[in-house]
């Protein structure tokens, strides 16, 4: 199967680092219903008592005036890249060894797998470096299985 690889547009914010704080964040999206595929969530270690939201797609006036009532913010940058596709053996090795070797230095990674499905985020220091990363994947996505 061909891996998906795509540019995310996400937004961010800050919150208290307490019970509560992620569901009341994403309360006035949920209200707005809005459907996210990303939610990205995690204690802040620069700034104790406080932790960082990113989530997409925020798209249409509504979605927006809801993200923007709950404190987030358009992501000052496109880095952030959704790989998606078959999951198999060594495949986040392979993705990240091909990012390396392109000289692309990653910021942050998420994978998971559902079933035989995988899912992972590459999050990078800047637009061009997500660009580059992105070509580098591409090429991976094309490239048939081993065996």
């Amino acid at each position: 199967m061909a891996y998906t690889v795509q540019k995310v547009k996400a937004w961010v914010g800050q919150m208290k680092d307490r019970p509560g704080a992620l569901a009341k964040t994403l309360g006035p999206l949920a209200d707005a219903g809005v459907d996210l595929r990303l939610v990205l969530a995690y204690r802040s270690e620069s700034k104790p008592g406080t932790g960082m939201l990113y989530c997409s797609p925020v798209r249409g006036r509504k979605a927006t005036e809801a993200a923007k009532s709950a404190g987030l913010s358009p992501a000052r940058q496109d880095t952030i890249i959704l790989v998606e596709g078959d999951n198999r053996q060594g495949l986040g090795r392979e993705l990240t060894e091909r990012i390396a070797q392109g000289g692309v230095n990653l910021t942050g990674c998420h994978a998971t797998t559902v079933g035989r499905k995988f899912s992972a985020l590459f999050i990078f220091g800047s637009a061009a470096d997500a660009d580059k990363a992105a070509r580098l994947l591409r090429s991976v996505a094309k490239k048939p299985k081993r065996k």
